[in-house]
């Protein structure tokens, strides 16, 4: 993921702002505090921070009533419609790191 963030920004923008029109945002729970190595050069980068995570994970908290009124499908749904950039954002780089 990280060496298609670098190869890929404006891609990565797009999912960035997909996410944050949705309402939602990459956790940076686990995050390293310095540069991993190997990427020591992009510190100063756009998406340095970015690079700093470990797992590229977006939550969504689902109230109680969702699971009560039976909405609870919607919601998934919904959710994975809101990710899905993100989502073929991780299936490409995955592609390439296997084609490398």
């Amino acid at each position: 993921m990280r060496d298609h963030i670098l190869e890929k920004p404006a891609e990565f923008a797009r999912v960035l702002k997909d996410l944050d029109q949705a309402g939602l945002a990459l956790s940076d729970e686990g995050k390293l505090t310095a540069m991993p190595r190997g990427y020591g050069q992009y510190k100063e980068h756009k998406y340095a921070d970015y690079l700093k995570l470990k797992s590229f994970i977006v939550q969504v908290e689902l109230g109680r009533g969702a699971w009560l009124d039976g909405d609870i499908v919607d919601c998934i749904v919904e959710y994975a419609k809101n990710c899905a950039s993100l989502l073929e954002f991780g299936r490409t780089a995955k592609a390439a790191a296997v084609l490398g």
